[in-house]
């Protein structure tokens, strides 16, 4: 004897609780990345900033010498 069992409905998509899960995971990792490319554009703007005050201190020295 050969026991068949049926699906009363077939899965056809997702369930509220996997889209909820994977929105919430989504936002974490676009909410950690952006705070990762807010820092790296910090730390550019404070690196340019501080090399041309450096540049501009020792062209003024370099004026002021010849």
């Amino acid at each position: 004897m050969m026991f068949v069992t049926f699906c009363r409905r077939p899965h056809r998509g997702f369930t509220l609780v996997e889209l909820v899960v994977a929105m919430a995971t989504a936002s974490l990792l676009m909410a950690g990345m952006m705070s990762a490319i807010f820092l790296a554009i910090h730390s550019a703007d404070t690196n340019s900033a501080t090399s041309l005050a450096i540049r501009g201190g020792l062209a003024l020295k370099d004026i002021t010498a010849g």
